[in-house]
């Protein structure tokens, strides 16, 4: 579907503008600054998009002084719209008392009957971004390749995510490996240690055995010294009770029952002193468990480390497995993007912005940025083939050629305000427009 027409009555700048743009592929809009040509456009962007469609719908379309307007855009058929004869779509302005403005917005089919849903039926037709072609140009480097990936189908959503998640994963992995690293290489390593765990039990019986035996003996030398000491008191008080022997005759005769049976008791503590064994010699046995000990620290000491060398080996072969699914999964964007249906040859993408012969498309030079930018906007609006440039000033005539071509070849219109300042800009110009008015001298 194409524009076969535009005529503007009353319409901002505009008084009344007739375009005949059936066989035209580029078609300029030429004229001086405050003549008319953006209300030009804009008025046949209000019919074909109406304010849900235009970020900068004028508040007040009507032109100044005036009571009434309207704009009319004749269309080409449509076998997507079930009509292959053409459509008409029609904005009428019509100021209200008190000074606002009303607006009435239909569709006719080659009948002359309205469609039901107007806007509807023209929001099917086209992409908004498709209509200035420039406007990709003027795009951040993100937006550029938002929009070049939902061009091309490229749904590299879930790769991305992955990606991250893997690339988070192997950081988390290689972190603590590095924390784990360290505390291996702070751990003891210990050559001569046992191959297993050595037993203390047969030494600890010995020592108790021997503490207990060394305890027995002490505990006999004490009774001895202490009975010694008690049968020195004795004997002295035998001593002075023979002196009293009349009157502590019955006592003395106690005493030296007493004695006599401690005397006994002594000897035979004696006798049984000098048939136990000699004093066990400890200093061998603590000088074994020591060594025992020694040892059985540093057998654990290197099963502990040979435990963490596993478990770092160990996230060492995670990180490696994450690193490789992590190449895997830029030779999977890679493919994805260079098997993708480019709308023009050279165009590649990165994370970051859109390539053109591998270099970021803002390096390209004007020329080779209008070119990508009108392929783009072609390939993006299928429907009503026709892209809109309110800012060419500043292409060049070559550049002018080489778009019209592309546009011949692709079979699409484009409808591009210019300003003008000597009659050879004029020449160039499907209409130059003067005060609000087509300018039939211009050419």
């Amino acid at each position: 579907m194409k524009v076969l027409e535009l005529v503007a009555h009353n319409v901002m700048g505009v008084k009344d503008v007739r375009f005949d743009l059936e066989g035209h592929n580029l078609f300029l809009i030429g004229g001086k600054n405050g003549q008319g040509k953006t209300s030009a456009i804009k008025a046949l962007l209000m019919a074909l998009c109406g304010r849900s469609g235009m970020s900068d719908y004028p508040e007040v379309a009507l032109r100044e002084g005036e009571d009434s307007g309207f704009v009319t855009v004749k269309l080409s058929g449509s076998q997507e719209l079930h009509d292959d004869k053409g459509f008409t779509v029609r904005l009428h302005m019509k100021r209200k008392v008190g000074g606002g403005v009303s607006e009435e917005f239909e569709v006719l089919d080659s009948t002359g009957d309205p469609a039901a849903s107007p806007r509807d039926l023209l929001k099917s037709l086209y992409s908004l971004k498709a209509f200035d072609p420039m406007a990709f140009e003027r795009m951040s480097p993100k937006e550029q390749l938002a929009l070049v990936v939902k061009l091309v189908g490229l749904d590299l959503s879930e790769l991305d995510s992955e990606y991250k998640e893997k690339y988070a994963e192997r950081t988390q992995v290689n972190n603590a490996g590095k924390k784990l690293k360290a505390v291996v290489d702070a751990m003891k390593s210990h050559d001569d240690a046992p191959k297993e765990m050595v037993s203390m039990g047969d030494l600890a019986d010995k020592m108790n055995a021997a503490v207990q035996h060394n305890s027995t003996l002490e505990k006999m030398r004490r009774n001895i010294e202490s009975g010694t000491k008690n049968l020195r008191s004795t004997e002295e008080q035998i001593e002075e009770i023979n002196q009293k022997i009349e009157q502590l005759a019955k006592k003395a005769a106690d005493l030296a029952a007493l004695s006599a049976s401690m005397e006994a008791r002594i000897k035979a503590e004696e006798e049984e002193l000098s048939n136990m064994p000699p004093e066990i010699d400890v200093t061998e046995i603590k000088s074994q468990m020591s060594v025992l000990e020694s040892q059985n620290q540093k057998f654990l000491e290197n099963k502990n480390r040979s435990e963490k060398l596993a478990e770092l080996e160990d996230m060492r072969s995670q990180s490696e497995a994450l690193t490789n699914r992590l190449k895997q999964i830029l030779e999977e964007k890679a493919s994805k993007i260079k098997n993708a249906n480019w709308p023009v040859p050279g165009l590649s993408l990165t994370d970051d912005c859109v390539l053109y012969e591998d270099l970021p498309f803002q390096q390209a030079n004007k020329a080779k940025r209008v070119e990508i930018s009108t392929k783009i906007g072609m390939a993006l609006n299928p429907s009503l083939r026709l892209l809109v440039c309110e800012d060419g000033s500043s292409l060049d005539t070559d550049t002018l050629s080489v778009l019209d071509e592309m546009l011949k070849e692709g079979d699409f219109q484009m409808i591009m305000e210019v300003v003008t300042r000597t009659q050879q800009d004029n020449d160039l110009c499907s209409v130059v427009i003067r005060n609000g008015h087509v300018d039939a001298t211009a050419s």
